[in-house]
């Protein structure tokens, strides 16, 4: 009973003939291009998978090494007149074993117009922005709730 339901509109008297089937050969029409297409293409086998060497997780990949130490990468850290900022940056910066130098930016704005126009940039490896609200240069971070 549920193929009458679909045969009847197309069997209707009033409907016109000619869009009836050009509503069915469209769509069959396109799928037969595709078809046709797709056996058209030729189409590259590649037996063997590319394997990669492993990487440790335990040391840094060698490109950050590979670093003159008169350009060396850069730690951005926002905001710079927090001491508590600055000191971890520095500590970040002395436990690295690669040439890197922390930079502060008073505002992330100022950050973002820095990697916008200046050439030095490209050297950033790295920011972090914390977004917790100094009241002066000496107040520390809060401590999060275990």
């Amino acid at each position: 009973a549920s193929w009458l339901t679909w045969l009847l509109p197309l069997l209707w008297p009033k409907r016109q003939i000619l869009v009836t089937v050009i509503e069915i050969c469209l769509p069959l029409l396109f799928a037969a291009i595709l078809i046709a297409l797709r056996h058209r293409v030729h189409s590259i086998s590649h037996p063997n998978a590319t394997i990669y060497p492993a990487e440790s997780v335990d040391e840094l990949p060698g490109f950050f090494y590979r670093r003159h130490p008169s350009n060396p990468w850069e730690l951005a850290y926002v905001p710079s007149n927090s001491s508590a900022v600055r000191s971890i940056a520095e500590a970040v910066e002395r436990a690295l074993p690669i040439s890197i130098r922390a930079q502060g930016f008073a505002s992330e704005r100022e950050f973002e117009e820095y990697v916008r126009v200046d050439n030095r940039s490209g050297s950033v490896l790295a920011a972090v922005v914390f977004k917790h609200r100094f009241n002066h240069s000496t107040a520390p971070l809060k401590r999060l709730k275990a």
